[in-house]
C-alpha cells in the first residue's frame, strides 16, 4: 500500500495568497513566507526589501527572527 499525499486545488493558487501576504507587510508585518510546492520555491517577503525567490539550491536564513540559523530549501 502507498501513501500518496494530494495538493489541494487552492493551494495551487499562489497568486491570492501572494497578494495577501505583500498586503501584510504593507500593513506592519515584518517578514512572510509563502510556500508553493507546484513550483518548489518559497518566496520571502521583508518589509525593508522586494519579494526574494528561493529555490532548492538557495538558504534561507532570517537574522531578524532566528540569528545564526540558517535553513537549506529543499
Amino acid at each position: 500500500m502507498t501513501n500518496t499525499t494530494t495538493i489541494p486545488q487552492y493551494y495551487t493558487q499562489i497568486k491570492p495568497l501572494a497578494e495577501k501576504l505583500q498586503r501584510f507587510i504593507e500593513l506592519g508585518s515584518q517578514l512572510g513566507i509563502l510556500v508553493d510546492p507546484k513550483n518548489l520555491t518559497l518566496t520571502v517577503y521583508r518589509a525593508s526589501e522586494e519579494p526574494i525567490v528561493l529555490t532548492n539550491e538557495d538558504t534561507l536564513t532570517i537574522p531578524e527572527f532566528l540569528p545564526g540559523r540558517c535553513r537549506d530549501v529543499t
